[in-house]
């Protein structure tokens, strides 16, 4: 399993806006399981946490818990 890192320059793993990621590890939301598709629709500045939209929602969720698909 491939674990996103955000602060690497340039490359395929960079995260932008629009990408879609899969959650690989559980978060605090009950709501959004292990295994969901989220979009991303913003990234924090220093590049650790990511804003992604499950349905209705915008969540931040460490990008340690996501991989990109």
């Amino acid at each position: 399993m491939e674990i996103l890192f955000l602060w690497r320059k340039g490359g395929e793993n960079m995260l932008q806006i629009d990408d879609w990621v899969e959650l690989i590890s559980e978060t605090e939301d009950e709501n959004v399981p292990v295994g969901s598709l989220l979009q991303v629709v913003d990234i924090t500045l220093d590049k650790k946490e990511a804003w992604v939209r499950p349905d209705y929602r915008i969540l931040s969720i460490p990008v340690n818990k996501l991989r990109k698909v």
